[in-house]
């Protein structure tokens, strides 16, 4: 129900809206779930803290543990987004696919093709 009340507020100009706990701490999108990119390691919320844990989350995620990278799961403090180490922050789900944030807000993000290149799911079904 959340996702749904959040989803209203969206103006046209966003792709999606990020959604957070009472904390502050980045859960998900309306739509999606989060996969981030850091130096040496994926990050995701745990799944207890998301209303929904998609299928296209739990596909990205058996991908690259397939592939030798290492998750975390782990609660995503929006710090997290401003960090050196940060190599980029995708949105999954299945209608969607894996779309790389370039820009949240006024920020802009460092984007790499690492996630689709990993788990592209055309390539996967060959």
């Amino acid at each position: 129900l959340e996702q749904v009340m959040a989803s209203r507020e969206f103006s046209g100009e966003e792709f999606e809206l990020i959604m957070a706990n009472a904390d502050g701490q980045l859960l998900e999108g309306t739509r999606t779930n989060l996969i981030i990119r850091m130096e040496g390691e994926w990050v995701t919320p745990p799944v207890e803290s998301l209303a929904v844990a998609g299928v296209m989350r739990q596909f990205a995620l058996e991908c690259l543990r397939a592939s030798g990278h290492t998750i975390r799961e782990q609660i995503i403090q929006p710090a997290l987004l401003s960090s050196p180490g940060l190599r980029g922050l995708y949105l999954v789900n299945s209608v969607v696919g894996i779309v790389a944030v370039r820009r949240l807000g006024s920020v802009d993000l460092p984007v790499d093709d690492g996630l689709e290149t990993i788990c592209d799911p055309l390539k996967t079904l060959e």
